[in-house]
């Protein structure tokens, strides 16, 4: 049984997960459905009126200035997850939590923690949902954005094409996002990527994620039971 898996996360996570799965023994394959860049942020923004930082990807952190970073390394910064808060303390945050995974439960940890009409400095993507934002807000809280990156699709997607010039079968596709499954559902349109992902199980990180794909994938979505990669290792162990 192959045990070939397509991973279509962005870079640079793209090969932190495919490195997870070559040590389960599986053999990944990158066709990433989407890539990151970086926005110009002015390294010398005004944080004087901020309470505490918030970030929902490692992302926002990767692409933020150094001197800006550095100038919020003693405020207390909220993380959504392990993946983001390790980012954040190699990035020399001092004071890091780290959340469920969820942006709704982060929002849920700062509410806990910091008091209502302070005001949190968020670390973000263009692209996003507003969930955590809101969630702020309804506690009484401000909400300073700054985008540090965009989520953009790519202009090909040569891995698609070398799959299906192999014509090797998949055991698996993980998605780590939405807007990884909706791309992925919009490539459905193409006859020969339909066919390609007729029997392959779908691996998606939550519930949301896995919203786009009900139709189109039925009876074959799995969801990981924590946004994780271990998590959705574990998954694809299981089905092997």
């Amino acid at each position: 049984m192959t045990r070939r898996v397509l991973v279509t996360r962005p870079e640079p996570g793209a090969s932190a997960t495919a490195t997870a799965l070559r040590a389960a023994g599986f053999e990944p394959v990158i066709a990433s459905l989407s890539e990151i860049r970086p926005l110009p942020v002015d390294g010398d923004t005004d944080i004087g009126h901020v309470d505490a930082v918030a970030v929902t990807s490692a992302n926002a952190i990767r692409h933020a200035p150094q001197r800006l970073l550095g100038s919020l390394a003693d405020l207390p910064l909220f993380a959504v997850g392990e993946a983001t808060s390790t980012a954040a303390t190699a990035a020399g945050f001092r004071t890091v939590v780290a959340g469920p995974g969820e942006a709704d439960g982060l929002a849920g940890l700062v509410r806990d923690r910091i008091p209502a009409g302070s005001t949190i400095l968020y670390l973000c993507g263009k692209v996003r949902r507003p969930d955590f934002e809101q969630g702020l807000e309804s506690a009484g809280m401000r909400t300073s954005i700054l985008e540090t990156y965009d989520t953009r699709k790519p202009g090909s997607n040569a891995a698609f094409q070398r799959i299906l010039d192999a014509n090797s079968p998949l055991l698996a596709i993980l998605l780590h996002s939405s807007e990884a499954a909706k791309a992925l559902s919009a490539n459905m349109s193409q006859t020969d990527v339909a066919t390609l992902l007729t029997d392959p199980l779908i691996v998606v990180i939550s519930n949301r994620a896995a919203a786009p794909l009900r139709d189109v994938f039925a009876g074959r979505i799995r969801i990981a039971r924590e946004p994780t990669d271990a998590a959705m290792i574990s998954v694809l162990k299981a089905a092997s």
